[in-house]
């Protein structure tokens, strides 16, 4: 017997028994039925397609069309550290009509990292908050929505840079499409339509150039930090960059693109834009860019650029940028000559000191801060620092503030003459420049600068600390809460909340006694401190004995050519108990004399400096050896600040290798001090999961808020076990800008825990949850809530130990509820000792101790929540579970 066709789906004689599904066939059908009963809708093929496979207009739809992207004019002359380079984006946004001009009429301010327009909150919750699959998608639609949504994906990472992303980026690179300004799609474009009835094309204008720099930028930074082999991967920008016919304005944006990855010297065509013949046939523009193309190389590629081979890495006839007639050309090879720490460079920045263009001596006094910190030995920091202060303390107001701002490059001490200066805005500078320093004595300038005449300063010292542990921060947001301008007080006072999570009662408004009594009950209530701690640096440690005093006689020796054979030959003979002795005074030697310690007398006395000594030979297997040894000697003793600040040195100027930074960093895991912690930094950037993982660790064994910053771009690695690495030792800095990210421009920062919550990945997910939770964020309470209810009980104990650890109140019912109801025993005693952390010990009942069993401590948890809610009860805690569910 046969079966009867199923209502719906259409069947064949011949297959009786197997319905045919088809789309096609029930669209057939569905047509047919509609004509006959006299449809009123009209419908067409060509409409029906357009339905069919173009994704509809909606509110995410027409922002991403309306999107137009600004080319950034202004080079990198600020930009001379590779931390503030690699967060710049050549291209920034703006909201408003995009046209084959590449004007725009702009209702968002620009969002580029060096812009100075503030980041509009707007902007940013309109795409910071919107996931991949909502961007993704519009990319089937050839038009500006499509495009634009390609742009804004690649730019948030490769992670997000899917195939469909880099061929629309590519196209729009290589090949790109004619806009029609009716529809803002491409004029050309009738796909999903029957070639019969192909729209006539009656106008079409050129793709907006800014739009094609986007995508260039993008397409670039795409391919080459997503392949193990950056150059083969970027071997399609190559051969673009090989046609002459390349619009000038591309062909820059792709040169400083490629050369992140790819030497100047083998980019094409860029040779041919430095130098005095480029002058005659180069435009300004490709010859600024080449320029900057070799700062773009020397920030990113470090220690490669400071070997002695180095100069095949450099176009040919480069230096004779020296001499250009464009001042931004000369400006950016200042910056170079900085960044590359070249041998001459000493001698250009003094001569650019003097140059006609103030862009260019504006430019040389920050390029000076920044060769001061490279490999420059000390006789060379001392001239530097005389320079500049120089600077600082003479001439107009400009050039004291470029000088103080490249003072701060060398620590409190040198920025320390200037916190009191006459001019407010040489204190403001002061005040910024002392936020990259979180030590007691920089917290002491801010406490008064805090308080400052100026507003301006004001702001700046509360913005330093933004990222500063609490024992340093606190004492001067409240100084600003108590003594600064009404804006001040409220920027403090924000912070302060931000920091301690919870809410209490000020009034930036009040009176001043009014506000000094306040602030005693937060302090009081809190336990905060109101001064930093003492600073341990301060004084050098008395030499008593007269050992001592021989050794560093013999130090003094080694100045002197004539004394210096046989005051070697005496050191060499010290006991190991000497090393520590000299170490202390070796920073204040020349860098010659202190070469000299460190390679001929050390090595015999200390195993710590044989191995160092060992990890700069060229062998391999030695280098790995000597890393393994120095591991296993720090474990027992921790290094020294200045073997660590020796490591570090030599480790980042060598050949990058897998096993000598696994047991460099293992070496320095029990150092908490400020150049571990840049050991680890730098670290943190390799490609190498397990190096990573390590760092991560560090940071969570020694975490600073500072820190924070360091980890966000983890959240979005391609290992998960570095991701989950990077979201505990965030946590652990207690840093609320891992929250959301680091997100300068508003727009495309780094992903923050928030975000994660979204994670395709349930792991992730969870441990982005447990990381809001501890941090105190709502949306992670609520979330962690969730979880503990979840039906994976390695899950719920998860969260309930994650509820343990965040101290937060509002847990309380919801871990009697587990505690009761839960059907894992285990689960149900992790409840029970939450509960116990949670709940003060004066509050909790009596039968809750752990003399009693778990179903008598969960009943009575569950008599006293009913008692504390009843009306007649003590008081109705927070419950967040309500909201949870």
């Amino acid at each position: 017997m046969h079966a009867s066709p199923q209502p719906g789906i259409v069947s064949h004689p011949r297959d009786v028994g197997r319905p045919v599904r088809s789309p096609y066939v029930v669209l057939l059908v569905a047509l047919l039925c509609l004509g006959p009963l006299g449809c009123r809708v009209p419908l067409s093929f060509d409409g029906l397609a357009e339905r069919l496979w173009s994704p509809q207009p909606d509110e995410l739809h027409d922002q991403l069309a309306g999107l137009t992207w600004v080319p950034d004019a202004a080079p990198p002359l600020d930009v001379v550290d590779r931390d503030r380079l690699v967060s710049r984006w050549r291209t920034s946004l703006t909201r408003g009509a995009a046209t084959s001009g590449g004007a725009q009429t702009a209702e968002w301010p620009p969002l580029s990292v060096e812009s100075s327009s503030p980041t509009s909150p707007r902007v940013a919750r309109t795409f910071a908050t919107r996931s991949p699959e909502e961007l993704s998608r519009y990319l089937s639609e050839d038009g500006l929505a499509g495009w634009n949504g390609a742009v804004v994906l690649g730019r948030r990472g490769p992670r997000f840079a899917s195939r469909r992303v880099l061929a629309v980026l590519r196209r729009l690179v290589v090949d790109p499409p004619r806009l029609d300004p009716t529809t803002g799609r491409a004029s050309e474009s009738g796909w999903g339509v029957p070639f019969d009835k192909q729209p006539e094309v009656t106008d079409s204008s050129p793709l907006p150039p800014s739009l094609r720099l986007a995508a260039a930028e993008a397409w670039v930074w795409c391919l080459g930090s997503s392949a193990e082999d950056p150059v083969d991967a970027l071997a399609p920008v190559g051969r673009l960059l090989e046609e002459r016919t390349l619009p000038p304005s591309l062909r820059a944006e792709l040169t400083r693109g490629v050369t992140r990855w790819i030497p100047p010297s083998q980019v094409p065509h860029l040779t041919a834009a430095v130098g005095e013949e480029a002058r005659e046939h180069a435009s300004v523009a490709l010859r600024r860019a080449a320029v900057e193309a070799c700062v773009v190389h020397a920030a990113w590629n470090a220690a490669a650029v400071r070997r002695p081979d180095a100069n095949v890495r450099w176009p040919r006839h480069l230096e004779e940028s020296e001499a250009d007639p464009d001042p931004v050309v000369r400006a950016t090879y200042g910056t170079w000559v900085a960044t590359a720490g070249t041998d001459d460079a000493w001698e250009v920045l003094l001569k650019q000191l003097q140059d006609r263009s103030r862009q260019v001596r504006h430019s040389a006094i920050l390029a000076l801060g920044q060769l001061a910190v490279g490999d420059a030995d000390d006789e060379l920091v001392l001239r530097i620092r005389d320079r500049l202060e120089t600077l600082a303390a003479e001439g107009e107001v400009r050039v004291r503030t470029d000088a103080v701002h490249a003072l701060g490059r060398l620590g409190v001490r040198a920025v320390e003459p200037f916190v009191d200066d006459d001019s407010g805005r040489v204190r403001e500078v002061a005040a910024q420049s002392l936020a990259d320093w979180p030590t007691p004595l920089a917290a002491r300038h801010l406490l008064d600068l805090s308080a400052d005449r100026s507003l301006q300063v004001e702001s700046a010292a509360v913005s330093s600390v933004a990222s500063w542990p609490d024992e340093l921060a606190v004492p001067v947001l409240l100084r600003a809460m108590e003594s600064g301008g009404t804006p001040t007080r409220l920027a403090a006072d924000r912070a302060l909340r931000r920091r301690l999570g919870v809410d209490y009662s000020f009034n930036e408004q009040d009176a001043l006694p009014e506000r000094r009594v306040e602030l005693s009950k937060i302090v009081a209530r809190f336990g905060l401190p109101t001064t930093p701690p003492p600073d341990t640096t301060a004084g050098a440690n008395p030499i008593e004995s007269w050992r001592e005093q021989e050794l560093l006689a013999d130090l003094s020796r080694l100045r002197d050519p004539e004394q210096r054979p046989a005051a070697l030959a005496r050191l060499r003979e010290i006991e190991p108990a000497a090393v520590s002795v000299l170490e202390r005074r070796l920073v204040d030697e020349p860098g010659e004399v202190r070469e000299l310690v460190v390679r001929e007398v050390f090595p015999s006395a200390s195993p710590v400096y044989a191995a160092l000594q060992d990890l700069e030979g060229v062998d391999r297997r030695a280098r790995v050896a000597a890393a393994r040894r120095l591991a296993a000697t720090a474990q027992r003793t921790p290094l020294s600040p200045f073997a660590v600040a020796r490591l570090r040195a030599i480790v980042v100027r060598g050949v990058a290798d897998r096993d000598v930074w696994r047991a460099v960093l293992e070496s320095v895991g029990p150092d908490g001090g400020e150049e571990a912690a840049r050991l680890v930094q730098f670290g943190l950037g390799f490609r190498w999961p397990d190096v990573q993982r390590l760092a991560c660790e560090y940071v969570e064994r020694h975490p600073r808020p500072a820190y924070a910053a360091w980890l966000t771009p983890l959240f979005e690695d391609e290992h998960r076990s570095v991701r989950i690495a990077a979201i505990r030792a965030a946590v652990a800095c207690r840093n609320p800008v891992v929250v959301d990210g680091v997100r300068e421009d508003g727009l495309f920062g780094t992903t923050g825990l928030r975000s994660l919550l979204r994670d395709e990945d349930v792991g992730i997910r969870t441990e982005a949850a447990v990381a809001l939770a501890l941090l105190g964020e709502a949306e992670g309470l609520r979330e962690v809530d969730r979880l503990a209810r979840g039906p994976e009980p390695a899950l719920r104990v998860e969260a309930i130990r994650a509820m343990s650890r965040s101290g937060h109140r509002g847990f309380t019912g919801t871990l009697i509820a587990v505690a009761h109801d839960d059907r894992v025993a285990r689960v149900r005693r992790e409840a029970l000792d939450a509960l116990r952390s949670i709940v003060p010990e004066l509050e909790q009942p009596r039968e809750a101790s752990l003399q009693h069993a778990p179903e008598i401590a969960s009943r009575a948890w569950v008599r006293w929540w009913a008692a504390r809610r009843s009306p007649g009860g003590a008081g109705e805690l927070l419950d967040i579970s309500h909201e949870a569910r």
